[in-house]
C-alpha cells in the first residue's frame, strides 16, 4: 500500500496562505512531517493560488528537504508540465494526479502522461460529471483502460480513483465506493487509489 501525503493542498485555507506568502519554512516543515509519518509519495496541489508559478515554486522548495517522491495535482495541463519540468531526479516516479475521461483533461495530461511515462491517478469522472452509479464510473473506468491501452501505455502505473465525496455532499456514497473497488479490481486487475481525506471536506 502507498500513502500519499495530502497536507500541501492549496484548498486548505492555511496552506493557500503559506504558499502565497512564499513561506519556505513552513511548506517544508509540512513536507518534512509528512515523510516523517510514513507519507511514500507527497501531493502538491496550487490551484487555488497562482498555479503555474506557485507549482514551480512549491517543487524546488519541497525537494530541498526531502527526496519523497512527488505527485504533481492539476487539472490543468500546463501546471502539471511545469511541476515535472521542474521536479529533479527521474521524473518517471512522479505521480500525475490526475487524468479523466473529460475531453479537456485528456487534450491536456494524457500527452505529458505519454511523454514521461509516470503513474497516473485516473478518476472516473467524464464531461457530464461524477456519475451517480457504480455501474457508470465502472464504464468510465473501461473508457480511460482503454484510451491508455491504445497509446501502449503500461497499465501497472495506473491507479483508478472511484471517488471517495464528502459526507456534506452524500451520505450513501461509501457504499457506492466500495463497490467499485471490487468491481474495478475483479474487472480489470489495476490498481486503486482513493482520496480518505475528502470525507470530511466542509464538516465541523
Amino acid at each position: 500500500m502507498l500513502i500519499i501525503g495530502e497536507k500541501l493542498n492549496s484548498a486548505i485555507p492555511s496552506v493557500r496562505q503559506i504558499i502565497n506568502d512564499k513561506n519556505a519554512a513552513a511548506v517544508q516543515d509540512l513536507a518534512r512531517r509528512q515523510a516523517e509519518a510514513g507519507a511514500d509519495y507527497l501531493d502538491l496541489n496550487t490551484a487555488h493560488c497562482d498555479e503555474v508559478a506557485d507549482m514551480e515554486w512549491l517543487v524546488r522548495t519541497v525537494q530541498e528537504v526531502t527526496d519523497v517522491p512527488l505527485c504533481i495535482d492539476s487539472t490543468a495541463g500546463e501546471a502539471i508540465k511545469k511541476g515535472l519540468e521542474t521536479v529533479k531526479g527521474d521524473k518517471s516516479k512522479v505521480i500525475i494526479n490526475s487524468i479523466s475521461m473529460e475531453k479537456k483533461r485528456l487534450e491536456e495530461v494524457l500527452p505529458l502522461v505519454l511523454e514521461y511515462q509516470c503513474p497516473v491517478i485516473g478518476l472516473t469522472v467524464d464531461d457530464n460529471g461524477i456519475p451517480k452509479t457504480a455501474e457508470e464510473r465502472i464504464k468510465i473506468t473501461e473508457g480511460l483502460i482503454e484510451t491508455l491501452s491504445r497509446k501502449n501505455y503500461d497499465l501497472s502505473n495506473l491507479y483508478i480513483d472511484p471517488l471517495v465525496l464528502p459526507l456534506a455532499v452524500n451520505h450513501t456514497n461509501a457504499v457506492m465506493f466500495f463497490q467499485c473497488l471490487r468491481e474495478i479490481k475483479r474487472l480489470f486487475k489495476v490498481k486503486t487509489v482513493s482520496g480518505l481525506s475528502n470525507i470530511s471536506f466542509n464538516m465541523p
